[in-house]
C-alpha cells in the first residue's frame, strides 16, 4: 500500500481579500466572519489517495474526519489520462465507468503517477498520456 496526500494551500483564503472588504463594507462584521469561516473550512482540506495490489481508496478529509470515502476496483476504471497541469507539475484524471471523475493534482510524494500507472498495467486499464505529460517524464523522471 502506497499512501499519497494533497491539501489546498493555506495562501488560499489571500485570493478572497478582496471578497473580504467588500462583505465588510456591505454587510458588516458578522458577514464577513462567516465568509471567513467559510475560508478557512475550505483551505483546510486535505486528500489522500492510497494505492493497494487489487484497489485504490480515495478520501476528502476536513481537518481529520473524512466527509468522502471511496474504494474503486479495477473494474470500475475506464481509462486513467496523465496530463501536465504546470511548468513541472503532472497530473491524473481516473475515469471512472459510473459516477465522477477523480482528479489527481499535485500529490506528495511526487511519484504517485509512476505508482499509479503500475497499477493499471497490472491491470490491463487503458492508459493515455498528453503531450506535455510525455514532455516532463522525458525531462524531469
Amino acid at each position: 500500500m502506497d499512501t499519497y496526500k494533497s491539501s489546498i494551500s493555506p495562501y488560499f483564503m489571500l485570493v478572497f481579500v478582496p471578497l473580504y472588504t467588500f462583505v465588510l463594507q456591505t454587510y458588516g462584521w458578522y458577514y464577513l466572519l462567516a465568509v471567513f469561516l467559510l475560508t478557512y473550512l475550505v483551505s483546510s482540506f486535505n486528500f489522500i489517495i492510497q494505492i493497494y495490489e487489487q484497489n485504490l481508496k480515495f478520501e476528502v478529509l476536513i481537518f481529520k474526519y473524512a466527509i468522502y470515502k471511496k474504494t474503486i476496483k479495477p473494474e470500475q476504471i475506464r481509462k486513467i489520462t496523465f496530463k501536465r497541469t504546470s511548468w513541472t507539475r503532472k497530473s491524473a484524471v481516473i475515469h471512472i465507468r459510473q459516477g465522477k471523475n477523480i482528479r489527481l493534482i499535485d500529490f506528495e510524494p511526487k511519484t504517485y503517477c509512476a505508482k499509479l500507472e503500475q497499477f493499471a498495467i497490472a491491470h490491463q486499464i487503458e492508459i493515455q498520456k498528453t503531450k506535455d505529460f510525455q514532455l516532463l517524464e522525458r525531462h524531469y523522471s
